[in-house]
């Protein structure tokens, strides 16, 4: 019996995984995440696979998704409070620019702790995100109430205020013409975020995306300031539902060998993974970058739509020594071209070689 990790979306895929289950052991199932369907975008709705291996008890687990709900929010933190203060800076406040880089530093100190990197890289991985320890709230609240000081200095200064107001504005239609997305087309009023269009966590009923109507830099330096503060905010749930969802370390993040999807696509590199099954690898689906992820010594067996890629260990797309013997042959053409071009030869231990 073979250790599989089925990768796909669509409805054709859900026989093969039937199929697998009932002579496998199928350790995991990658698939989209849920997404809005219909003419309305209502709820997210799973996809064909999802429900199919839900319906055979492949267990779908909700902690990735809160892991990499925290780690955005993390990230969202240590590019505000920057951005806060470089705005500051470019009208003179340069006081506001020390103190935010001074923050900022003991943000990504801080991200260090919990991924291993400043910038929160290795978090997130195909089917997977973690931490090496738990984010530390009481950190987080300390540095949002002194943003929030500084937010408060810097907006009381009248040069400052004057500087910001008017300057550079996008008006909500324009914004929305162009496709704005991010704090800046909130900052024009409209109410896109990512988040709330399409969730990936319950982020509680008293999450609203923030927006300013100013579309100037005073609605964007507010946003991001505001933002900061809602991020901050939301990190206790996030967090609560990670832990609660299969743990917030790396120790008990779903690498144990219980069957889970999603995140137990590393489960299976533990477990000796000896086959996957995949479909619909195109983009953006985090299947299409197994690659990066794997090994050659992680992967032995690779199966796609029905055709057997590798066997063993080895391609079954190439024909290795008819490739070795073809190369020979053209090696011997071109040594016995070489002489009759005229090239001046010479005689180096017995062999003819370029002179």
């Amino acid at each position: 019996m073979a250790k599989v990790v089925f990768l796909g979306t669509p409805e054709y895929g859900i026989p093969v995984l039937r199929a697998l289950a009932a002579h496998h052991d199928v350790l995991a199932v990658v698939t989209r995440p849920d997404r809005p369907a219909g003419r309305g975008r209502g709820r997210p709705l799973p996809s064909a696979v999802k429900r199919a291996a839900e319906a055979l008890g492949i267990e779908v687990s909700p902690a990735v998704a809160a892991r990499r709900a925290v780690l955005l929010e993390l990230e969202r933190l240590y590019n505000h409070v920057a951005d806060l203060g470089m705005i500051a800076n470019d009208v003179g406040f340069g006081i506001a620019h020390i103190h935010t880089q001074r923050l900022r530093e003991k943000l990504l100190r801080h991200n260090a702790a919990v991924t291993g990197h400043r910038l929160l890289r290795g978090g997130v991985g195909v089917g997977s995100a973690q931490w090496a320890t738990e984010p530390d709230l009481a950190l987080v609240a300390e540095v949002a109430a002194e943003v929030a000081e500084i937010v408060a200095l810097t907006l009381d200064h009248s040069v400052v205020l004057d500087r910001f107001t008017g300057t550079a504005v996008l008006p909500g239609e324009l914004a929305r013409n162009l496709g704005t997305l991010g704090y800046v087309a909130r900052a024009s009023g409209l109410t896109v975020d990512a988040r709330a269009d399409h969730p990936q966590v319950d982020l509680g009923p008293g999450f609203t995306p923030v927006t300013q109507e100013g579309g100037d830099v005073l609605a964007r330096y507010a946003v991001r300031a505001s933002e900061f503060a809602a991020s901050a905010a939301l990190l206790p749930r996030l967090i609560g539902l990670a832990v609660a969802g299969g743990g917030g370390s790396v120790a008990a993040a779903g690498l144990g060998g219980e069957r889970t999807a999603y995140d137990a696509l590393r489960v299976a590199y533990r477990r000796e993974l000896v086959g996957i099954a995949a479909l619909d690898l195109s983009a953006p689906d985090p299947v299409a970058h197994l690659g990066y992820s794997a090994r050659g010594a992680d992967v032995t067996d690779v199966v796609v739509a029905g055709r057997r890629l590798m066997a063993g260990g080895r391609l079954t797309t190439l024909d290795e020594e008819a490739i070795r013997a073809d190369a020979a042959r053209r090696v011997a053409r071109i040594a016995a071209e070489l002489p009759v071009r005229g090239r001046r030869t010479r005689k180096v231990e017995g062999d003819a070689t370029l002179g």
